[in-house]
């Protein structure tokens, strides 16, 4: 079997099951990579080249897949008391880590009057657990090479500074990570797959969603964790049909859940049964004026891509948009397209990415609170206002679970920043007014059509 590694550790807080698949799995069947995955991956690479560059630190020189000759050179090279080594190779019984760097810090060890601390590159703008995590990981490997634990580990964020932490203070959360890879690794074949958000950016998901969707598993529900499922399978409630078919009092007092969460659940697997959707019993939102105001982003460049305005906020509306040629640009091409605005109308958007980017950008303007308190999220109203027959994450979901489009007709939103690099205007453009229309229909759709008027 496979050893433990610091992408186990990484995967594990997303899904368990990719762990399992990771170490027993037939790697021909993951799916290949999409373009705009693979230019992720090499951004993420070109930036740690960067800072690795920058260093001047040598790497352990190993044929290729030898683990044990590139863990003793890397020892070698630590005995040596230089300054640092990118990319060691750190080998344990049932571990092999390979952290970006390793730097010499005062303070003895069994390697002599010095010893080393881990840091990994990240192209994240803040640490996030799995990534400290890893850190951890490598730590603990280092610790027994060097004969004492390192003090700290660090990050280096994709901005370049360094962010630190005491390796002790989560010492508790990686002994649970190492138990659950252990169980893992005890018994792969026994994880099962769970549905999420991960799934969709999963290489292993052509593996694990047909198996759930032929198991009916109720993890196709939305709302449903994976305590949850473990909760119903324990009142003998295995499937989404069967969930939809059930008494609701006898679940609740079998699984000792709230009558109404259960109500909840399933009307959602009814909604899954039937293939449709269900609508809350409400009146219809009274019509005003509004606009839809969509943005395509850069998360590692903290970049908004395209700002585009739909008005009046229908399918038929007029689009106004502007593809801003640098960050500099960005206030000026949202002034351009909010000038299609009417003074007073709601801005209408989904998710928090507009709002995240004008917080940033708005601050010590002029008028910024008067456009800011017109901001309303479609993604808060989506939620209360409809019952779909499967778990929405994105609003790529709502577009294929109640329009029944193919959200990506007009490109991938994930290839937003390789478009733009490419200077593709041409396709932010299209693809921006493309989600302005689905956003339009959809609004329509769940808010705008009286209960019982919809099918």
């Amino acid at each position: 079997m496979k050893p433990k590694t610091g992408t186990h550790v990484y995967t594990l807080l997303k899904c368990r099951r990719a762990v399992a698949l990771d170490l027993v799995g037939d790697r021909d069947l993951k799916r290949e990579l999409l373009p705009h995955e693979e230019f992720v991956l090499k951004r993420g690479r070109d930036h740690e080249d960067v800072i690795v560059e920058e260093l001047g630190w040598p790497e352990p020189e190993f044929e290729r897949g030898d683990w044990a000759q590139g863990a003793a050179r890397t020892a070698e090279m630590l005995r040596e008391g230089i300054e640092g080594v990118s990319q060691g190779i750190l080998l344990g019984d049932d571990r092999l880590g390979i952290p970006d760097l390793l730097r010499r810090e005062p303070g003895a060890s069994d390697l002599g009057d010095f010893h080393y601390v881990v840091g990994d590159i990240k192209s994240s703008a803040a640490p996030r657990s799995d990534q400290i995590l890893q850190v951890v990981f490598y730590s603990g490997m280092l610790a027994e090479l060097q004969g004492r634990e390192p003090d700290y580990g660090y990050l280096v964020l994709k901005d370049g500074r360094e962010e630190r932490f005491e390796i002790a203070d989560y010492a508790p959360a990686m002994r649970q990570v190492e138990r659950e890879l252990d169980a893992i690794r005890s018994a792969p074949d026994d994880v099962r797959p769970f549905f999420g958000m991960a799934c969709e950016s999963c290489s292993w998901s052509d593996v694990c969603v047909p198996t759930l969707q032929d198991q009916d598993d109720l993890s196709l529900l939305p709302g449903v964790t994976p305590a949850l499922r473990s909760t119903l399978e324990s009142a003998d409630v295995r499937t989404c049909t069967a969930l939809a078919s059930s008494d609701v009092a006898q679940v609740a007092s079998a699984s000792r859940l709230e009558p109404a969460l259960v109500q909840r659940l399933q009307t959602s697997a009814r909604a899954r049964s039937d293939r449709t959707t269900l609508w809350a019993e409400r009146s219809a939102t009274p019509r005003e004026d509004a606009a839809l105001l969509h943005v395509l982003t850069d998360a590692f460049a903290d970049r908004v891509l395209y700002f585009g305005v739909l008005h009046p906020a229908d399918e038929d509306g007029e689009i106004r948009d502007a593809v801003p040629a640098t960050r500099d640009d960005e206030w000026s091409a949202f002034q351009e397209v909010l000038h299609a605005v009417p003074r007073g109308a709601r801005i209408l958007h989904y998710g928090r990415s507009l709002p995240k980017w004008f917080e940033e950008h708005a601050h010590g303007r002029e008028q910024t609170l008067a456009i800011e308190s017109r901001f309303v999220d479609l993604a808060l109203l989506f939620r209360g206002a409809v019952t779909l027959p499967g778990p929405a994450f994105t609003m790529s979901d709502y577009v294929s679970l109640v329009l029944d489009r193919d959200p990506h007709r007009t490109g991938h939103v994930g290839e937003s920043a390789m478009r733009a690099i490419a200077r593709d205007d041409d396709w932010l453009r299209e693809k921006g007014r493309s989600d302005l229309r689905d956003l339009a229909a959809l609004r329509a759709r769940i808010l705008e059509t009286q209960a019982t008027d919809r099918v």
